[in-house]
């Protein structure tokens, strides 16, 4: 790269679908205007220029992208013309995605050092089908006309699909009438699909989170399989910028309520009753077995694996 003043010459390569473009450009920013020109001096297409405006928006900065390239080659210049242009385009439409990710990083990372922002509150509701029947049903509800087509064609399409904001949820009100915003997002996954392909719906999982982010929500909360698949393919709190919840604390807490209450209902005591947790070594059911440990008499636990049963075994020991 070399820069003189407000005019910049930069090397380009890039590679889509195995296909190898160089090229030399000169860029020339116009500060006054917000306008960035750009044309290509040299490389492997013809001509290549456009400019990026750069305009005021409500919300921050609205950016348009004017482009026009041509390529002529002699014999097959109508296909290498579309051919190109679809590559070219591919790569700018990934740059300007990475440059809208880190914009909504650095504003999360200042929410992180301030500890507050105008901007981002609310929270986002990522949630799933939990069957092909399950959709049809919501697909019914959308449309109630709509005649469903064959569940092969259906679960294709639908895995092909990008996850997508489905409505957002206005003036949500608590107990204490405060009041937030929220939206639901739908990871286009069917629990069918994770025994197939886990690596599909994960990237799925993350890509609905990265859509709640730019609509600058507080809190993001994993519902259905996606706590699932998140806890067990990586650390999707590494990925993510803002903070997850799955729930689980909150399902712990309402069981623990529901056992208690049964128990008064039934005038059992608990102090003369054994206890057992299935899947006690879990997120839930460990929960439970922290609280419920010194309420019972006797406490047994069952889980999956030898492992992780010792130990939530360990750190009850030191409880009681």
């Amino acid at each position: 790269m070399k820069k003189n003043k407000n005019v910049i010459k930069t090397f380009w390569y890039i590679q889509v679908d195995s296909i190898p473009i160089k090229w030399v450009e000169e860029e020339r920013i116009l500060f006054d205007k917000g306008i960035i020109c750009f044309r290509a001096i040299d490389g492997d297409i013809q001509e290549f220029y456009g400019e990026w405006r750069f305009n005021n928006h409500l919300n921050g900065t609205e950016v348009e992208l004017d482009l026009k390239l041509k390529v002529d080659i002699p014999a097959i210049k109508e296909f290498a013309q579309d051919y190109i242009k679809n590559i070219i385009t591919k790569n700018f439409e990934t740059l300007l995605d990475a440059i809208e990710e880190r914009i909504v990083s650095l504003e999360y990372l200042e929410v992180k050092k301030e500890k507050k922002s105008s901007k981002i509150a609310g929270f986002g509701l990522i949630g799933h089908p939990y069957n092909f029947f399950h959709l049809e049903r919501c697909l019914k509800m959308l449309n109630p006309e709509f005649k469903m087509p064959s569940l092969e064609f259906l679960e294709k399409l639908f895995e092909l699909t990008p996850s997508f904001k489905l409505y957002d949820i206005e003036n949500f009100q608590s107990k204490a009438n405060e009041t937030t915003r929220g939206c639901f997002i739908v990871a286009t996954i069917i629990p069918e699909m994770i025994q197939r392909d886990i690596w599909t719906a994960f990237s799925k999982i993350i890509k609905a989170c990265k859509l709640a982010e730019k609509y600058q929500v507080g809190i993001i909360a994993l519902g259905g399989f996606t706590s699932i698949i998140g806890e067990k393919v990586g650390k999707i709190h590494e990925i993510i910028d803002v903070p997850i919840t799955t729930g689980n604390t909150f399902t712990s807490a309402l069981a623990v309520d529901g056992v208690l209450k049964a128990a008064e209902l039934l005038d059992l005591d608990l102090k003369k009753s054994p206890l057992t947790i299935v899947g006690g070594s879990g997120d839930i059911g460990s929960g439970c077995a922290r609280v419920l440990v010194d309420k019972v008499k006797k406490l047994i636990l069952t889980g999956r694996t030898k492992e992780n049963l010792k130990k939530i075994r360990d750190e009850l020991k030191k409880k009681m």
